[in-house]
């Protein structure tokens, strides 16, 4: 789906990110 791409990439970003 596309909410589902979504959520995960933004995870993806915030774990690859952490701040």
């Amino acid at each position: 789906g596309f909410i589902m791409e979504f959520a995960e990439n933004l995870i993806l970003r915030r774990m690859e990110d952490p701040k």
